[in-house]
């Protein structure tokens, strides 16, 4: 979990990056700073919560197959 989460987040901040034309052009507007630290503020929190959102109901695991699609809409959404 641990490496998909880094592994993610870095993804789409590299995608934010170069969408802006690179990493000077990026950093150099405050507020896509404070953006970029806020989500590697939130995403090392949430790696070091031992929170739980979950009711604790099982769920099918023949269900799994929507999480492909969410990884699939999140790269074209990106």
């Amino acid at each position: 979990m641990l490496l998909f989460t880094v592994l993610g987040t870095t993804g789409f901040l590299a995608l934010a990056v170069l969408g802006e034309g690179g990493s000077a052009a990026y950093f150099a507007h405050a507020p896509l700073v404070a953006v970029a630290i806020a989500t590697v503020t939130m995403t090392g929190i949430a790696l070091s919560s031992s929170a739980n959102l979950s009711g604790g109901e099982r769920e099918d695991r023949g269900n799994r197959w929507v999480l492909a699609a969410f990884g699939v809409l999140g790269l074209l959404g990106a």
